[in-house]
């Protein structure tokens, strides 16, 4: 072969090569690129969703906390009794609850008549503020008020939520008030790390900042007009989704993950700055054009690494949070579960109009068991308990768990009273009959059930609770091993284990 056809063979060759590289390159930088985008799309949800979810649920307990109260302030007895005492009532509910500024009743001129908060009762008229205004014509339900800064904390930045207060005729008898307080939010936004410069914003549907952080100010930017933003338009028009704009606050170019918190006129929004997402693909970029296909053989070195970490990360978050909702000893469910499948069984009953029953389970005399047999033999009997339990939750729906030291609890959704208390005196026979089997005790161990169904008359699901904790507690006082169905007024029923 000719030497220069032979150059010509090398000279191809190296150009192919080149440009395989340069092509090796180019897709590199660019899959670099999208999966930049994509972790911080993943990052600013999860954050979103962090903050979205907390405040969420404070909203949820202030709500109730208001309800209480106004239900409270509502009952007939409340309004002859003495004022320390209807102060010391709103103090103990109050105190219960994070991040409140102030709890007040105000009458039907926005004067204070209640401040349980204070040492000293303190003296303010509110009629000018949005919260008093929005209540008086009608019932506007839970109101978030705008931001404000606080007449009676030093103008510390705050929002008011607000229940009506009604006269027996219906008519106007003043609000009950939170006030929170802006900056216990805001401890919360530092807590979370959204970039050099990022930011989180909490913001309501009038375009009004109540919270930011970081912030321009120093204090939150509490207040800050973002009506005229044509982010905030996009934001309040399709209330949710992921898309990129520039900060009129800043400037600065971000990555907008937001949503609306459900039941409310408040907004979450989460912005990763670009300059912070893509600071390391800029970073791969220099260094791959510098050492062309050693770069891309290390970059792809450290991928497989990152996702080999990230898959043995996942598979260590999937196990704890296994073990988070599981009770070791009994491998139940644990009152975490319990709490959120109650709530979720008692709004699918409010839709369905089926009744949903729920037992409580204590075993009798069992600190008697531990003293006597030790813990180990304790724990077996709790174990043999949670066992019987288990195999009594036949349906898909069905939920055993064990409710706090020898206490257990039966979620049992579509069953009326009287299966639910056949199925609890079953769970009362077969405990007796297997813990009387075990060699390592000298007589069998027994359980009392307190058994409740929704009716018309139970409004909350913590009130089914409250009812199948009294039947419970009639169970015991009826001499244990039997179970106790509530029916209002509270008589209760027996139904012997045997």
């Amino acid at each position: 072969m000719p030497r220069g056809r032979i150059g010509t063979i090398i000279t191809v060759l190296v150009a192919v090569a080149s440009l395989s590289v340069v092509a090796v390159m180019v897709e590199t930088v660019r899959m670099a690129y999208r999966d930049a985008e994509y972790r911080a799309e993943r990052e600013g949800l999860g954050l979103l969703q962090a903050s979205e979810s907390y405040i969420a649920s404070r909203l949820r307990v202030w709500d109730l906390a208001l309800e209480m109260s106004v239900d409270l302030v509502q009952d007939p007895r409340f309004s002859s009794t003495p004022v320390a005492d209807k102060n010391a009532l709103l103090a103990n509910l109050a105190s219960k609850i994070s991040f409140i500024g102030s709890l007040l009743v105000l009458d039907s001129n926005g004067n204070i008549v209640l401040d349980p908060l204070s040492p000293q009762p303190r003296l303010g008229n509110f009629a000018d503020r949005d919260y008093f205004l929005a209540q008086k014509p009608r019932d506007a339900g839970l109101y978030i008020s705008q931001p404000f800064r606080s007449r009676l904390r030093n103008n510390d930045p705050s929002i008011g939520i607000s229940r009506r207060i009604s006269n027996p005729d219906g008519s106007f008898g003043g609000i009950v008030l939170i006030a929170i307080r802006l900056n216990s939010i805001r401890d919360l936004f530092s807590s979370l790390d959204p970039g050099q410069r990022g930011s989180i914003t909490l913001f309501n549907a009038a375009g009004r900042v109540l919270m930011r952080q970081p912030s321009l100010d120093g204090t939150g930017d509490t207040d800050i007009d973002l009506s005229s933003s044509s982010t905030f338009a996009r934001m309040l028009q399709e209330r949710s989704g992921t898309f990129t704009a520039v900060a009129i606050t800043d400037g600065t170019e971000r990555l907008y993950n937001f949503s609306q918190i459900p039941g409310t006129d408040l907004f979450m929004a989460v912005g990763l700055a670009w300059n912070d997402i893509l600071s390391g693909w800029w970073f791969r970029l220099y260094m791959t054009v510098a050492f062309t296909l050693t770069l891309c053989l290390l970059a792809l070195v450290v991928a497989i690494r990152l996702q080999r970490e990230l898959a043995r990360r996942e598979r260590v978050e999937n196990e704890l949070a296994k073990l988070a909702r599981t009770d070791p000893l009994t491998e139940l469910a644990n009152r975490r579960v319990f709490d959120e499948s109650l709530e979720r069984e008692w709004r699918r009953t409010k839709r369905t109009h089926k009744e949903l029953s729920l037992l409580l389970v204590d075993s009798d005399h069992f600190k008697q068991v531990n003293d006597r047999h030790g813990h180990t033999i304790g724990d077996r009997v709790l174990k043999k308990i949670g066992d019987v339990l288990a195999r009594h939750a036949r349906r898909a729906g069905d939920l055993a768990v064990r409710y706090g030291g020898e206490e257990f609890a039966m979620i049992l959704p579509d069953t009326p009273a009287e299966g639910a208390c056949k199925l609890a005196s079953e769970i009362c026979q077969a405990v007796e009959e297997e813990t009387g089997h075990m060699t390592s005790l000298s007589q069998a161990c027994t359980v009392s059930i307190g058994v409740a169904s929704s009716h018309a008359h139970v409004a909350t699901a913590s009130q089914l609770v409250k009812e199948a904790d009294a039947a419970l507690y009639l169970a015991k006082e009826a001499g244990r091993n039997c179970v106790k169905c509530f029916e209002p007024p509270l008589k209760g029923t027996a139904f012997p284990a045997t």
